[in-house]
Formats: structure tokens, sequence, C-alpha cells
């Protein structure tokens, strides 16, 4: 089996391209959001609330930016194809974060709080599995359909969430529906965990390298054509 020698390159100059300082920013709205959307909160401030929902969508838009620049005018890194992901979790966690709150401030339950701890042992199983089959020689090839569709549904029931108390005062039905979106959302990354799991198990036993040789640095792919 073929060993997977990619390396990380990193330059100085990675650290000021477009692309990274757009990632920078989105970092710096992390704070800004909490801060703004739960003074709004606890202070029955809609300005700051809606303030706060614009730092997410603030870094949405450079998110969906970033990218563009990145591809464009060839200025994708290493450090950005770091620094990007994790801009996107960090902010995404935040928002889980203030909803737990959020949800218990306007339905009196703490079930978000279950939610959030499927959502982080998803994640942090998830980026381990696939780490280890990467070494051991295999590759997951895009995103599935099951993980987008998680996505997708965790992060309506986000936005709903932090968004309702924008537009409605608490009330039975309302707490109903946003309990059921809650338990479709578990099932729905509770599904995606498992299948992710099962796909990675299915690879490692496979044996076949599948690494695309075009994503092995330049000195591996030199080193594996003189083997």
């Amino acid at each position: 089996m073929k060993e997977n020698k990619k390396k990380i390159h990193i330059a100085r100059k990675d650290f000021y391209t477009i692309p990274n300082i757009l990632c920078y920013f989105r970092f710096a709205l992390v704070p800004l959001f909490i801060t703004f959307y739960l003074y709004g909160l606890y202070h029955s401030s809609l300005g700051f609330e809606i303030a706060g929902i614009v730092m997410v969508v603030l870094a949405s838009l450079t998110d969906l930016v970033d990218g563009k620049i990145a591809r464009k005018f060839n200025l994708i890194t290493d450090l950005g194809k770091f620094l990007d992901p994790a801009a996107d979790k960090v902010m995404q966690f935040a928002i889980a974060i203030v909803n737990c709150l959020v949800f218990k401030d306007f339905t009196g339950h703490n079930y978000m709080w279950v939610l959030l701890g499927v959502f982080i042992t998803k994640e942090l199983t998830q980026f381990l599995s696939i780490y280890l089959i990467w070494r051991h020689g295999q590759y997951i090839n895009g995103a599935k359909w099951y993980g987008k569709l998680s996505t997708f549904v965790f992060d309506v029931l986000m936005i709903v969430t932090i968004a309702i108390p924008l537009f409605s005062e608490p009330t039975q039905g309302i707490t109903i529906a946003l309990n059921i979106m809650l338990l479709v959302v578990l099932v729905v990354l509770i599904f995606a965990w498992v299948m992710y799991i099962v796909e990675c198990v299915k690879l490692w036993k496979s044996g076949v390298n599948n690494i695309p040789p075009s994503i092995y640095g330049e000195e591996s792919k030199e080193e594996d054509d003189n083997d």
C-alpha cells in the first residue's frame, strides 16, 4: 500500500491573501454575534438581536466570497484549507451554543443541549475517522448527501430558533413545533453520523489506496514515480 506523504506547505505570504483575511474576519464575527445577540435577548433589545443575526449573515457571505476569490485568482493555500472549514465550524458551534440558551429561554426546555452534544460528538468522531482512513490510504471524495442533509436541517433549526423570538412570543403551539423540529434534526444527525462511520469502515476494509495523486505533495509524487 502506498503511504500518504502529503505535506503541508505554508509560506509567510499565505497569511496575507484576501481569502485568508476574510477567514480572519469570520473568526472575529463570532464573539460579535454572541455579544450582540445575547445582550439583545436578555435586555429585550430588538436592535442588538438583529445586529447579532447580521453578523451571521456577514459570515455566510464572506464564506461564499473567499472560496470564489481563491479559485478565480489561484489563491488556494494549505493555510486556507484549514482556516475556511475551521471558521465555519467555530461560527456553527457559537450559533449552537446561543441557540441552547435561546431555546431554554423561549420554551423553558433544555432539549437543545442534547442536540448540541450529539452534534459535537458527531463532528469529532467523523474528523477522527476520516483522519485515520486517510493515514491508512483511503479518501472520502467530497461531502455525501446525508452529510449535506444533516447540515441543512441543523442550520435551518438554528436559524429558526434564533429568529423566532424576534417575531413571536412563546406559545404552546410554537414550543411543540420547535420540539418536533429538534427531534427531526436529532434523527437526521444520528443517521448521517452512522452513515459516515459505515463509509469509513468500508473504505478501511477495502485496503485500496484511492487517494488521488493530485492531492499529494509534488515531492511525494516524484518519489512515487521513482518507486
